[in-house]
């Protein structure tokens, strides 16, 4: 599980309670809040 903040690396997240995509492009990007419902917490894709 990854938070808004966090530098998790580049890769494909998804918001843990819309499930809304986000990209990161690269290592220094940070997890932003989710645009569609205000939630902090995400997990990557190939970990879900």
């Amino acid at each position: 599980m990854y938070h808004t903040g966090e530098k998790p690396g580049a890769g494909t997240y998804y918001c843990d309670e819309c499930y809304h995509e986000i990209t990161i492009a690269g290592d220094q990007d940070v997890l932003p809040v989710c645009p569609i419902c205000s939630a902090t917490t995400f997990y990557k894709a190939s970990e879900h």
